[in-house]
């Protein structure tokens, strides 16, 4: 009973919970205090809470006699009357048991939409990638949460904690790196047909002390069509990241804007000689200032750790962050509203085939 004062939990659904499934008095405190923590994170969050898999994981002892059938009966019209006051909808974040693809001693078990009782866990059904624990909700959200804004990796550890999901900072990590390049690939084949003027730009990225080259290719729209990072910046260079660009091209380009780098004229010339080159210092401010976001991104990242990483990280990074950013300036508030919905239906589309 101190431990329910403690806790702020009732003493007497402690102790009937206690008597029901057979638990000591730290085991059920533990498993009140998880249940009681899910739902007020449920009820804030409008989440559904503890439907059918609560009642399914207490069916199993409602048998065992007059008394304990009483006691999940108040047990259980606890949990039922904050699922009467939760929001109707569904939410993203269903039943997760684990915070790795393999079962770790050092991580919590968390559980979302599901019942505890007799040290066991009965989730609810939920889809989600094969070999990871998670539901494909969850894991999508955190790599849109990071991908999406400048947040840490401990950042996004600490938004899932306030939804409910208990899961390690190195877990996110891992999700970003798998899933991250995958998402990316699916939003590219699925964008509208980019602008026919190209700006073209480098900029200078440390990498482990030695000086590496950001290349990036964007429309007049601001739409990123490719990056790459290379160790030089020479007309071999050049010409790899032109060959990269032109692959696949299924249209006609009109204008090249580029600085007055000598080696974007070689590559010009024997990649593209019949698209016009203009090469200004001041025609190509689109392109210099689309690397604002990926500088706030290596300061809150401590710089990359090696080429691969920042070459897998930028090409996901670029291309979920411009699907989850429409250009707000150039249309109205409700009109916005609008776009935004479709673009997060078409983010839960390519989540969902990812598992397919």
């Amino acid at each position: 009973m101190d431990l329910a004062r403690a806790g702020g939990l009732d003493a007497v659904v402690l102790r009937d919970v206690q008597r029901a499934a057979g638990l000591g008095d730290a085991a059920a405190y533990r498993h009140l205090a998880d249940r009681q923590a899910l739902l007020t994170a449920g009820q804030i969050h409008g989440m559904p809470l503890l439907g059918e898999a609560m009642q399914e994981s207490l069916a199993e002892v409602s048998s065992r006699g007059p008394r304990d059938r009483r006691a999940l009966a108040r047990f259980r019209a606890t949990g039922q009357g904050l699922h009467r006051r939760s929001a109707p909808q569904a939410t993203s974040f269903t039943a997760a048991t684990s915070c790795s693809r393999r079962p770790c001693r050092r991580h919590r078990q968390v559980v979302g939409l599901a019942g505890v009782l007799r040290g066991s866990v009965v989730a609810a059904g939920a889809a989600g990638y094969k070999g990871f624990r998670f539901p494909i909700e969850v894991i999508g959200h955190a790599v849109w949460l990071y991908h999406r804004f400048a947040l840490s990796l401990r950042d996004v550890e600490e938004l899932l904690l306030a939804r409910g999901v208990v899961v390690s900072h190195e877990t996110v990590r891992s999700w970003c790196a798998r899933f991250g390049p995958d998402y990316a690939k699916k939003l590219r084949r699925r964008r509208p047909r980019p602008g026919d003027k190209w700006h073209l730009d480098e900029v200078f990225i440390k990498i482990n002390g030695p000086t590496h080259y950001l290349r990036r290719a964007i429309d007049q729209d601001g739409e990123v069509l490719d990056i790459l990072v290379q160790s030089k910046r020479n007309r071999t260079a050049a010409k790899r990241f032109f060959r990269k660009l032109l692959k696949g091209l299924q249209y006609v380009r009109r204008v090249l804007v580029t600085d007055k780098l000598g080696s974007y004229g070689v590559a010009h010339r024997e990649s593209m000689p019949s698209v016009q080159h203009r090469r200004s210092k001041y025609l190509n401010n689109r392109a210099e200032t689309s690397h604002q976001p990926t500088r706030v991104r290596e300061r809150v990242m401590k710089r990359f750790a090696s080429p691969g990483q920042a070459q897998r990280f930028l090409y996901s990074f670029g291309h979920i962050r411009g699907h989850s950013r429409p250009r707000r300036h150039l249309v109205s508030a409700p009109q916005w509203r609008s776009e935004m919905a479709d673009r997060f239906e078409v983010w839960d589309e390519i989540t969902a085939a990812a598992a397919a």
